[in-house]
């Protein structure tokens, strides 16, 4: 039996840290974090800390007689088999009089352009854009839309294509590239990818969709990481696994204000040469 000192809540940067149903409150967010030993081995299911702290407070140390005090006995229900989105639902249409389209092409060229929107599947309508988010078995996970002006800045906020309720789990966008034993560069936003794949094409190129997004990265044993200058270099390196590299580039650069990131460092070195 281990003792009490050896058993800490599930640390976040283990990996993708799973949250489990709280065994009081039974709060369908998964906001649960289970107690965990030295060894890798979970402490029984009543003993972890609910992250709603004001509205539930459920927090129980495992202790020498692991026995869990004035908690019901609780069975968590089995986890729901992940959905996908059809194919079929989403009108996945190129219109390269598209805004970012057309701002792109005219810096690295229509044909890189073309070949860049084609490969991760992008499409339009009118300018706003379509980023699918793709499997490695190329099951559509998930899709956001984006439009942008003529200088290839987003006007709008993100929409997420599928309802709210289903049993979605988004992956990276540009999972699909990623080849097994591979190692994936990734960056927050899908417009940087799009650049960086045009631009470093000898890497493949993924985007996490969003600052708190970055556990989507967590399933690969080795990735590159390049966070938007400021805040997002703190906060990623704070929950990434030991394992990844990350890249001062961005965060060094003093040409780049916080909240920029790689394609902004390239477009202000873009030339003719793209």
């Amino acid at each position: 039996m281990s003792r009490q000192r050896d058993w800490i809540l599930e640390p976040y940067n283990s990996g993708n840290r799973p949250k489990y149903i709280c065994p009081q409150c039974q709060d369908k967010g998964k906001t649960y974090v289970r107690y965990i030993n030295t060894a890798g081995e979970y402490a029984p299911y009543h003993f972890g800390k609910c992250e709603r702290i004001e509205k539930c407070g459920h927090h129980q140390i495992p202790n020498k007689e692991m026995k869990p005090q004035g908690i019901k006995a609780f069975t968590p229900p089995p986890p729901k088999p992940q959905e996908f989105i059809a194919w079929q639902s989403i009108d996945l249409k190129l219109e390269t009089k598209s805004n970012l389209f057309v701002f792109m092409a005219n810096i690295f060229g229509r044909d890189k352009t073309l070949e860049a929107f084609k490969r991760y599947f992008v499409a339009t309508e009118g300018h706003r854009v379509i980023f699918p988010y793709i499997d490695h078995r190329n099951r559509l996970t998930q899709a956001k839309t984006i439009e942008y002006d003529s200088r290839g800045r987003r006007t709008s906020k993100a929409t997420w294509i599928a309802k709210q309720g289903r049993e979605l789990r988004s992956c990276l966008f540009g999972s699909h590239l990623i080849e097994p034993g591979t190692t994936p560069h990734i960056v927050e936003g899908e417009k940087t990818a799009l650049i960086c794949s045009i631009v470093y094409p000898q890497y493949t190129w993924a985007a996490v969709g969003g600052l708190s997004m970055i556990s989507r990265s967590f399933d690969f044993k080795e990735a590159v990481i390049y966070p938007d200058k400021g805040k997002a270099y703190e906060e990623w390196k704070r929950k990434c696994p030991n394992r990844f590299l990350f890249d001062r580039t961005v965060e060094e650069s003093e040409s780049l204000e916080p909240g920029e990131d790689l394609a902004d460092l390239i477009l202000l070195s873009a030339s003719n040469q793209y």
